[in-house]
């Protein structure tokens, strides 16, 4: 995220905004605590060592600096030129204790500490007035006794300290001054909306991009809530609620209403950004317009949502006369003594009817998994009872090569109306792609019932392998669709093997392609209930 420059009143050389120059006021007062403590130990020792004890007011002074600068951050209220007056106060006090050749060291001290931070954090008024106060201090400490080598050295320490100091920071305020162009120059360029509120909700600054996405000039929209721009103002409170404190942006698509009346959609990138105690100063973000892009997902979605209405629609109104043509049929095929010469094509035309409604049923649960609107009834199934009942409902024909293995007193967690239509799937698959004889077996463990069809079928290309899960694919260009089948059974039958808590995979064994179903074991989760 680009930084947005603000300068305010308390912004100095390098233009800095308010929480750039917090950060710069604590970590310099964090200086102080560091530095003041080790300064005074050092000072102790040598007073120690050479005997001289007036040296101990320059320790006492930075035990002062310490316990001050702890007081300030404690407060949440670092101020390092208050820090830099006090020791500047104190050293016009401490010169009449401590000996003369002391002075140059401590002068050039604190004159570096105070030019440094006035040079590259104050404005010019207050740098201006802190630095006549310091300098006038210590110049004190240095005419308040008769002149010596120590005072004349302090003084040339202190002229030395600030030309040396001035020359060296104005060197990098330009620089800085030219890198805080540049970033404005970018920020006013970028073809991206950017913006900053504060926590409050005004808009404190936002670049000619954003302005013009609301269709306003800049000054005319900063100082206004931005609440004002939101269509449906639960969309602030949501927004606000979900970006909370957090440093990860959170984006969200929001209706915004212009100047001009019209409303269109914004795509909303934003993050809080906090201080160094962790409290929010100001939210930021981006803002780009997507209306375009919701038309286009609209339409979209209202062409997906017309072809499962028409398919939908379809598929019942092929349901109720097709069933009527499947039992009588059903009955047809099942008589003792059919009219000469018809047993075959009534078998034909009963085999077709079966695969026509396989075809139905597959559309319409297609469909409602799309839309999300299929419910599975899971209750305890007799695994083995389903086999034979999908099994003895195949046409007497065509059910020669099926044989089932089943082991008894297999139960699942299942819906048995699912299960069927997964089996006759995979049954009607094997028998159109593969060779006999078809098995279907079933085994069960402690914690799933599993359901292996397979057929004596060539062994599946690596490609179609994965291929032959998505919807309507049917084997590829050799293999014509209306053999029965239209790409939707292995689809639809996996979609609902997962939602009963199941899946359905493939795999090649002993020579043999293998779809195997694997479902909850009914016995162990009513244990456990």
């Amino acid at each position: 995220m680009v930084e947005t420059p603000r300068v305010g009143p308390g912004a100095g050389a390098i233009g800095v905004d308010d929480a750039g120059m917090s950060r710069l006021r604590l970590r310099a007062t964090q200086v102080l605590l560091v530095f003041a403590p080790v300064a005074a130990a050092m000072i102790g020792l040598i007073a120690l060592l050479s005997g001289d004890h007036r040296l101990l007011a320059w320790s006492v002074l930075g035990l002062g600096v310490s316990a001050v600068a702890s007081l300030q951050i404690a407060l949440h209220a670092p101020d390092p030129m208050l820090l830099i007056v006090l020791i500047a106060g104190a050293v016009a006090l401490g010169s009449g204790i401590a000996p003369s050749s002391s002075l140059p060291g401590v002068i050039a001290a604190a004159a570096t500490m105070s030019i440094v931070w006035i040079a590259l954090a104050e404005g010019p008024r207050r740098g201006a007035a802190v630095a006549l106060v310091v300098f006038a201090l210590l110049g004190v400490a240095l005419g308040r006794d008769s002149v010596d080598a120590g005072r004349v050295g302090g003084l040339i320490a202190l002229a030395a300290a600030g030309a040396g100091s001035w020359a060296l920071m104005r060197t990098v305020v330009l620089r800085m001054h030219a890198d805080q162009a540049s970033l404005r120059n970018l920020f006013e360029r970028v073809p991206v909306g950017l913006y900053r509120t504060a926590v409050s909700g005004e808009l404190l600054e936002i670049n000619p991009a954003g302005a013009a996405l609301l269709g306003e000039s800049r000054n005319a929209v900063i100082g206004r809530r931005v609440r004002a721009f939101f269509v449906d103002q639960g969309d602030f409170t949501r927004l606000r609620a979900a970006v909370g404190d957090g440093a990860q942006p959170v984006v969200t698509d929001i209706r915004f209403r212009r100047a001009d009346g019209e409303v269109i959609w914004v795509r909303d990138v934003t993050r809080p950004v906090t201080d160094e105690s962790g409290e929010i100063k100001w939210f930021e973000g981006e803002l780009q317009d997507v209306t375009e892009q919701r038309r286009h997902l609209e339409e979209l979605q209202s062409l997906v949502q017309s072809k499962s209405d028409l398919i939908a629609a379809v598929s019942h109104e092929l349901r109720t006369p097709l069933t009527a043509v499947v039992g009588f049929l059903d009955v047809l095929v099942g008589q003792e003594d059919p009219a000469a010469g018809t047993s075959e094509l009534l078998q034909i035309a009963c085999d077709q009817a079966h695969d026509l409604a396989g075809i139905v049923d597959d559309l319409l649960t297609a469909v409602r998994v799309e839309n999300h609107e299929l419910a599975v009834r899971e209750k305890v199934v007799d695994v083995g009872d389903v086999i034979r009942r999908v099994v003895a409902s195949i046409s007497p024909g065509s059910r020669g090569d099926i044989a089932a293995v089943v082991s008894a007193a297999t139960t699942a967690i299942a819906d048995p109306a699912r299960v069927r239509q997964i089996l006759r799937n995979l049954i009607g698959n094997a028998r159109r792609y593969g060779k006999p004889p078809i098995r279907v077996e079933c085994a069960a463990s402690a914690e799933t019932v599993t359901i292996v069809v397979s057929d004596a079928g060539d062994v599946i290309a690596p490609s179609a392998t994965n291929q032959m899960w998505e919807p309507f694919y049917s084997g590829g260009s050799d293999t014509a669709t209306t053999a029965g089948g239209i790409g939707l059974g292995l689809t639809v039958s996996r979609q609902l093997a997962q939602l009963m808590s199941g899946d359905l995979v493939h795999r090649r064994s002993l020579g043999r392609n293998e779809f195997v179903l694997t479902l909850p074991a009914g016995r162990h989760l009513l244990k456990s209930a």
